[in-house]
């Protein structure tokens, strides 16, 4: 059954700074003020999860994966079954 919740969260400092919102083939990437931050096909947000690919908001301030703590990150199995389940 293909989840329903309409978007979830990567990072979170004491609320989401960067938000997952799945379409039907692209992963659009949220800010904190629910401003675009990119729109990634499979492979590209695959990079970001991985660390590879940086992402830049409209305020200028860059987001990898791998510069934040485990803490602020949603866990890996929790977006895997937001995005493909």
């Amino acid at each position: 059954m293909r989840n329903k919740r309409k978007e979830i969260e990567l990072i979170n400092y004491e609320g989401p700074v960067l938000k997952l919102c799945k379409s039907d083939e692209d992963f659009v990437i949220y800010d904190q003020w629910d401003g675009i931050v990119d729109i990634l096909n499979l492979s590209k947000f695959l990079r970001f999860l991985d660390g590879d690919l940086t992402l830049m908001d409209g305020s200028g301030r860059h987001w990898n994966w791998n510069e934040h703590p485990k803490e602020a990150k949603n866990k890996i199995s929790e977006i895997i079954k937001y995005a493909f389940i």
